[in-house]
């Protein structure tokens, strides 16, 4: 699948999010840490490079499944986070889909509201040499908090997320272990 068809896909996913309750949109900015081992003709290379760029994304808490009715989960309300990462540095040009579960306290804590989760998806990686883009499994686990600012807008204090992207091959260059590790930071929409 060609990243623009993810990337509409994805606006259009934000755009319904929106329009639910229990839905919030964001924007952050993301410095990453991308660490990779692989093979270039047989050679053993390792670089750890920092890449930046945004992230965008949106959530959905479910409180209630129509037909079944509201969930009992306890002290905590459970949800989905669709979110896309475009990160550029001076070798690399990564941008990642992530979908993930999403955990979060029922009420906020002194206006803020913390959150961990965790999610797989594609990224979508050139590394250097390579003429294009390769596309590999990668996961993601994430943590961080938001604090409401105004009614209907929070700040992403941080997110600390780290994360790993499958083995690829790109031309003569063979790539066995990609880990990446983000810290975030930027605002969050709310239409309740």
């Amino acid at each position: 699948m060609k990243l623009r068809s993810i990337a509409v896909l994805f606006a259009f996913a934000i755009a319904s999010a929106a329009a639910y309750a229990q839905a919030g949109v964001y924007a952050t900015f993301s410095a990453e840490r991308f660490s990779r081992t692989g093979s270039v003709v047989g050679v053993t290379t390792s670089d750890a490079p920092w890449l930046y760029g945004p992230t965008v994304g949106a959530f959905y808490t479910f409180h209630k499944i129509p037909g079944i009715g509201e969930l009992k989960t306890g002290p905590v309300s459970i949800g989905l986070d669709g979110r896309g990462d475009f990160m550029h540095g001076s070798l690399y040009d990564r941008a990642d889909g992530i979908i993930s579960l999403r955990v979060t306290p029922k009420h906020l804590v002194k206006n803020i509201m913390p959150y961990i989760q965790g999610g797989a998806g594609i990224g979508h990686t050139k590394i250097p040499h390579a003429l294009t883009f390769s596309n590999n499994w990668s996961y993601l686990f994430a943590a961080g908090a938001d604090r409401r600012i105004k009614e209907h807008v929070d700040w992403r204090v941080f997110e600390f997320s780290g994360g790993f992207l499958g083995d690829y091959s790109a031309g003569i260059a063979s790539n066995q272990s990609n880990y990446m590790l983000t810290l975030s930071t930027g605002l969050v929409f709310h239409p309740y």
